[in-house]
């Protein structure tokens, strides 16, 4: 089982890899360019392109589009289909264009056995702070502080959206779900 999730990691990976794909910087630059106009530092462009993320690229199997399917950034934005891993490597294309530090984290369960979400992080003022593009997290925080207090990231709106819909208000199992945030991570890709 470790050995699947080692190799889907790396196929994710090779989805960021500019050696894999031919990526087209300039127009990258410019979505980035476009997103953070307003912005008046890079926690505020960094929220804004996780935001943009979120807006653009959802998980959506009934488009065609494999969950495993190799993209460049701009063909993602393009098809508007992404799962965690895809959404994660975008805003990472998108925050190196400002000149962010970002990496990603493949989390891993309390078993340690799968990797059920992933996971970025930002470097803004010396902190990694978490990135989640897929529920639109609006702070910025790291693991560690989550991990002191982690009715941080569970009362934010689609934390608690995702408690109703997918968990049925389990408690028990969404607290193990936002556990994740803070548990090890199984790999680490920096951008």
């Amino acid at each position: 089982m470790k050995c699947a999730i080692i190799l889907l990691c790396l196929l994710c990976l090779t989805q960021i890899n500019s050696h894999a794909i031919e990526e087209d910087f300039a127009k990258i630059k410019e979505i980035s360019d476009s997103v953070v106009k307003d912005c008046a530092n890079d926690a505020e462009k960094v929220l804004a392109l996780s935001h943009y993320v979120y807006l653009k690229l959802k998980p959506d199997a009934d488009k065609g589009i494999p969950p495993n399917a190799i993209m460049s950034t701009i063909d993602r934005l393009d098809s508007g289909v992404g799962w965690c891993n895809h959404q994660v490597a975008v805003f990472m294309r998108l925050a190196q264009a400002q000149g962010i530090k970002t990496r990603m984290l493949y989390l891993i369960s309390r078993d340690g056995t799968s990797s059920p979400h992933t996971i970025g992080e930002a470097l803004i003022d010396d902190k990694w702070c978490v990135v989640d593009p897929q529920l639109d997290f609006n702070v910025l925080v790291t693991r560690a502080e989550i991990q002191k207090n982690p009715d941080i990231i569970k009362n934010l709106p689609l934390m608690q959206k995702r408690k109703i819909e997918i968990y049925k208000n389990d408690e028990e199992r969404f607290n193990e779900w936002a556990e994740l945030y803070y548990i090890p991570a199984m790999l680490v890709y920096e951008l």
